[in-house]
C-alpha cells in the first residue's frame, strides 16, 4: 500500500487539481476554461486590386494582360495566390524566375484553351 501512496504523492500538483468530485462521488475532469480561438485580425487584408482582377479574371488572356500590368509589383504571396487560382505550384525561387514560371503556365493554357476553342 505504500507504493501507492507514492504513486499520489507523486502525481503534479495539477493533476490533483483539475479533478473534483462530483455529488455522486464519482471523479471527473473540472471542465477547464475555453481556450481562445483563434482570431483574425479586425482589419481585412487588403490585396491588390490587379491580383483580385486576376482571381476575377474568366479568360486567361485576360489574366495574362493583368500579370503583365503588375511586372514589378509582384510579391511571392501574389505569385503564390495566383499559382493557386491556375491549380498550379510555382517553385520557390527569384521572383523573376517565378512570375516567368507563372506566365509559361499562362501561356501553355492560353494555346489549349485557343486549340479547344478550334475544335
Amino acid at each position: 500500500m505504500t507504493g501507492k501512496r507514492e504513486t499520489r504523492a507523486k502525481q503534479p500538483e495539477e493533476d490533483r487539481e483539475t479533478r473534483a468530485m462530483q455529488p455522486d462521488g464519482i471523479f471527473s475532469q473540472k471542465e477547464k476554461p475555453a481556450e481562445p480561438s483563434v482570431q483574425v485580425a479586425e482589419e481585412e487584408v487588403q490585396l491588390d486590386p490587379r491580383l483580385l482582377r486576376f482571381l476575377d479574371a474568366n479568360r486567361m488572356e485576360e489574366k495574362m494582360e493583368i500579370l503583365d500590368s503588375m511586372q514589378g509589383d509582384v510579391t511571392d504571396e501574389m505569385i503564390d495566390i495566383m499559382a493557386i487560382s491556375l491549380d498550379t505550384e510555382i517553385v520557390s525561387g527569384e521572383a523573376s524566375e517565378r512570375i516567368a514560371a507563372l506566365r509559361e503556365t499562362i501561356q501553355m493554357r492560353l494555346r489549349f484553351e485557343s486549340s479547344r476553342l478550334r475544335e
